[in-house]
């Protein structure tokens, strides 16, 4: 699917804030959602990705965070989420997530849990997915 495929299947500009402690990670990531046709807000820590959530003037429809405890868990990132209603897909994509953290996933509100890598392809039709829900 190429990047202007994809952008026909996605109703609006969704948001998504990406949670990666790595500057450059956040930054590729930024790039590639946004060539895709999303707006991507990148996010250092659990801290500041809630802090983004909570002084959003507009709602976010994902969050994709990675699983790099102690400043990034997703796991931890999407219960406290949960806890403060918020209402958008959580996606956890990392290399660390083991059998044992994906069991977790879905009691602790993950909608959905890709390991990296992933193909692009893949990657994109997840997002779109998720923001659709």
């Amino acid at each position: 699917m190429s990047n202007q495929e994809h952008f026909k299947v996605v109703p609006h500009f969704p948001r998504i804030v990406y949670v990666e402690a790595h500057p450059d990670m956040r930054y590729l990531m930024a790039v590639f959602l946004e060539s895709a046709g999303y707006i991507c807000v990148g996010a250092a820590s659990n801290a500041e990705a809630v802090e983004c959530l909570e002084y959003a003037v507009q709602e976010f429809h994902l969050v994709i965070a990675s699983h790099q405890p102690p400043n990034v868990d997703g796991l931890t990132l999407a219960q406290e989420l949960r806890a403060k209603m918020f209402r958008g897909s959580i996606m956890i994509y990392s290399l660390t997530v083991d059998e044992s953290d994906e069991k977790d996933c879905k009691q602790f509100g993950v909608d959905a849990v890709l390991r990296n890598p992933t193909a692009g392809k893949l990657f994109l039709q997840k997002v779109a997915a998720l923001c659709r829900q």
